[in-house]
C-alpha cells in the first residue's frame, strides 16, 4: 500500500506562482521524494510533516526550472540521496554547469534576433530564472532518470513529457491511478512553453505529450504547483486550446504586418488581460519565450512566413 503526502507547499520567490508543490511516496518498500522546491531549505518543510530526509532512497524532479530543483544538490550532498532527472534535461543544466557565461552570451544573442532592444537585455539577462539562480545549479550532481533498469522505480513509471522543458518527466502510479505531473499539467495555470535552442517546436512537443498523457487511466493528478485534482484528460484538453487561441491572437496581430517575436509578446493579452509592459523582468522574459514557442509552431505549420532584417527576425501571417 503506498503512502503519499497530499502536498508539502514551499513558498518561493516567483510572483505568479507563490509556491512549489513537492511529495513524500513510500511505496514497494521505496521512499521517494519528487521535487525539491526553490531553495537549500527544502529539509526544513520536510521534518514538519515528519519526514526524515535520511530515510529517502531517491529523489526525482519533474524537470530543470529552479522552483523544483533548488533543495535537491543539498540534500544529495548531505545525506548521498541519487537525484534522477529526464535526459534532454539533464543535458541542459550540464551544459550552464560547464560554461555558465555562454548560456548567458547564446540567451541574450537570440533575444536580440527577436527584436528585444539593447536597453532591455542586460535587465533581462540578469533577471532570467538560471542567472538569477546560478549557485544552485553549479554544483548540482544529477543521474540520467532513464538509467534505472525498466523506466519504473516502487512501482512509479516514468513518463517522458517534453514541452514544459526538453526533459519533462510525469510519474505514474498504476496500481492507484495517480500522475504527479510536475508543470506538465496544472490545475488553475496554463504551464509556460518556452523555447530551449534556436530550433525545437517546444509547443508541438507539449500538445503531443498532453494527447499522450491523456491515454493513461489517471483518477488524480499531483501538480508541481497547487493541490491534488481530479479531471486530467478534461484539463488537458482545456490547456490544448488555450494555447490554439493563442496561436488565433498572433495569426491576427501578424496580419499583413512584418513583426518580431518582442513586438508581437508586447500586442499579446496575457493572463487577466494583462499586457507585457505591466510586468517584471522575469515575468517579461517567460512572455517572451511563450510567443516565441507560438511563433515557431506557426511557423512549421505554415501559417506565419519569416524574414530576416538587420539581423532581426520578423514575422507575417501566411
Amino acid at each position: 500500500m503506498a503512502e503519499i503526502l497530499e502536498g508539502i507547499e514551499i513558498p518561493i520567490n516567483i510572483r505568479a506562482l507563490k509556491t512549489s508543490t513537492i511529495y513524500y511516496v513510500s511505496t514497494d518498500g521505496k521512499n521517494i521524494l519528487i521535487d525539491t522546491g526553490m531553495d537549500p531549505g527544502t529539509e526544513n518543510f520536510l521534518l514538519q510533516k515528519r519526514v526524515r530526509v535520511e530515510d529517502l532512497d531517491a529523489i526525482f524532479l519533474s524537470h530543470l526550472h529552479i522552483d523544483h530543483l533548488g533543495g535537491a544538490e543539498k540534500m544529495h550532498q548531505d545525506y548521498s540521496i541519487p537525484v534522477y532527472m529526464g535526459y534532454e534535461d539533464l543535458v541542459r543544466v550540464k551544459a550552464i554547469q560547464e560554461n555558465p557565461s555562454g548560456f548567458l552570451s547564446e540567451l541574450l544573442d537570440f533575444l536580440r534576433m527577436n527584436g528585444v532592444p539593447e536597453s532591455y537585455l542586460q535587465e533581462f539577462g540578469e533577471n532570467h530564472p538560471v542567472i538569477m539562480e546560478l549557485e544552485n545549479y553549479k554544483n548540482l550532481d544529477i543521474e540520467d532518470i532513464a538509467t534505472i533498469p525498466g523506466g519504473t522505480y516502487g512501482g512509479i513509471k516514468f513518463v517522458n513529457t517534453p514541452g514544459h522543458s526538453p526533459g519533462s518527466t510525469c510519474f505514474y502510479m498504476k496500481n492507484e491511478k495517480f500522475m504527479f505531473t510536475g508543470d506538465h499539467i496544472l490545475e488553475r495555470i496554463t504551464p509556460n512553453i518556452s523555447f530551449y535552442d534556436r530550433t525545437t517546436d517546444m509547443l508541438s512537443l507539449y500538445i503531443k505529450s498532453l494527447r499522450e498523457t491523456m491515454k493513461f487511466q489517471v483518477d488524480r493528478v499531483f501538480p508541481g504547483h497547487g493541490k491534488p485534482f481530479s479531471g486530467l484528460k478534461e484539463r488537458s484538453e482545456s490547456i490544448i486550446d488555450h494555447h490554439l487561441g493563442r496561436v488565433q491572437e498572433i495569426r491576427g496581430i501578424a496580419k499583413d504586418l512584418w513583426i518580431n517575436a518582442y513586438e508581437i509578446a508586447g500586442r499579446m493579452t496575457w493572463s487577466k488581460g494583462r499586457r507585457m509592459i505591466t510586468m517584471n523582468s522575469m515575468e517579461q522574459n517567460f512572455a517572451i519565450g511563450e510567443a516565441i514557442a507560438h511563433i515557431r509552431y506557426m511557423k512549421n505549420s505554415g501559417e506565419l512566413d519569416e524574414r530576416e532584417v538587420n539581423g532581426t527576425l520578423e514575422y507575417r501571417s501566411s
